[in-house]
């Protein structure tokens, strides 16, 4: 609120007072190298505990995510993004203190800075940026999937301000230009995806966060590509064939599929495999009725990794647990993964259609741009409704279609007959025998 007071002067102020009393002290915190481990004898697991540095890094990730979601304007999203994302940037942010009062135009250090930066002023000294090289090195798993996940989550709410277009995104090396070779960005996240992960909560959230991350990315590079309307289907060929993160995107679906089948045979697990499968679909659908009574089983996808659901205490404390997963946790961890991102790379496959529909249509701008949008909710198909058991519930007496199905859970009437007939029995020789007595 402050912020939008109309008082430039004000504003400016406000600005470089925030880099140089809150943001250049949360760089130095995300920069920080991670020493070693003292070995613990007071009845701790090293593990549980997390190092000063690891923690400040971490906190430091959380809060510039939530100023590029809450701090709605634009000319600090901006100078944040640079000081962050840019390949340059000025060594003041680890020599200057920051200044008590700022009475004169001299006290204004990093705004001109940044501005420099920007404006690629040969005049101003700069240097590699090595906070953007710490945030490649957390996507890309360096620093554990703990750290991934707040990453991920900090550059989505980069990807979603209002301050960053397609000029802006590629300017900082986050989305690549049209034609160009994929960012380090994109290989980072690329990187993370095809490397092998192990079941647990903390893998899983990772995951889900990095992959809504590279549709994002995706979205962005797509939309540059077709902007002109010319050559629209060979255009998204192009760009998903050079894409890293659809090829990884695509390359983690099948992974997980194919490790999950692995375990189709494993001792222990061969007889619950069909269904791990059924519960993990049932858990993952839910069914939505229409005013017809009719159903339809949808997943929303904004849920799964999103920064908005994604982003909560227990990425700020982590849930470690000792205990190695069996085989059965590690089947249910691929089967769920498999059906992820199965779901994600169905986001870009409607995508694409969207556009070319759109386009050979000759829909308007405005249209295409709310059309064009990510389709974040999946439907399940008949395979998923097949295997699941995603049916209505049919009325009494109706005929149903048993194709696919190889276990049929039903409880017997005969049952209920036969207890009814033991429940009168019991009843009747009860008073017969109050009758004798």
């Amino acid at each position: 609120e402050v912020f939008w007071s109309g008082v430039r002067g004000l504003d400016v102020r406000l600005c470089e007072s925030l880099l140089q009393r809150v943001v250049s002290v949360l760089l130095k915190n995300l920069s920080q190298a991670l020493p070693k481990r003292p070995f613990l004898i007071v009845g701790l697991v090293d593990a549980d505990v997390i190092p000063e540095p690891e923690a400040l890094a971490q906190v430091a990730t959380v809060i510039f995510s939530f100023m590029f979601s809450n701090l709605a304007y634009v000319p600090f999203q901006r100078m944040l993004a640079v000081a962050l994302f840019h390949p340059k940037s000025t060594p003041i942010w680890s020599t200057l203190q920051w200044i008590q009062k700022m009475e004169s135009p001299d006290d204004y250090v990093f705004m001109p800075a940044l501005s420099d930066i920007v404006n690629n002023d040969q005049s101003r000294e700069t240097c590699p940026n090595s906070f953007r090289e710490e945030i490649i090195k957390s996507l890309q798993g360096k620093y554990g999937e703990w750290r991934t996940a707040v990453s991920a989550c900090l550059l989505q709410s980069v990807l979603s301000a209002e301050a960053m277009d397609a000029e802006a995104l590629a300017m900082l090396g986050i989305i690549s230009d049209v034609g160009e070779d994929p960012t380090a960005m994109e290989e980072a996240v690329a990187t993370f995806l095809t490397r092998p992960h192990s079941p647990s909560a903390t893998s899983v959230k990772a995951l889900e966060c990095v992959g809504h991350l590279g549709l994002m990315i995706l979205h962005q590079d797509l939309m540059a590509a077709v902007k002109d309307e010319e050559e629209t289907k060979n255009r998204i060929e192009k760009v998903l064939s050079k894409s890293p993160i659809w090829k990884a995107l695509k390359s983690a679906r099948d992974s997980f599929c194919e490790q999950a089948l692995q375990y189709r045979e494993a001792t222990g697990v061969s007889d619950l495999f069909l269904d791990l499968i059924e519960a993990a679909i049932r858990n993952r659908y839910t069914a939505r009725y229409s005013e017809s009574g009719s159903a339809s089983f949808t997943c929303l996808l904004n849920r799964q990794g999103h920064v908005d659901s994604a982003l909560d205490a227990e990425l700020l404390v982590r849930q470690i647990r000792g205990v190695s997963p069996n085989d059965v946790e590690t089947a249910r961890f691929c089967i769920n993964m498999g059906l992820h991102f199965r779901a994600l790379c169905k986001v870009i496959d409607r995508l694409c259609y969207s556009i070319e529909r759109d386009t050979k249509n000759h829909c308007s701008s405005k249209t295409q741009k709310e059309g064009n949008k990510l389709d974040l909710v999946d439907k399940a198909d008949e395979l998923s409704k097949t295997i699941g058991g995603l049916f209505d519930k049919p009325e009494a007496g109706a005929d149903l279609d048993l194709s696919g199905r190889m276990f049929f859970r039903f409880q017997s009437s005969m049952k209920r007959a036969e207890a009814r007939i033991i429940s009168g029995a019991t009843s009747s020789s009860a008073g017969n025998v109050r009758d004798d007595g």
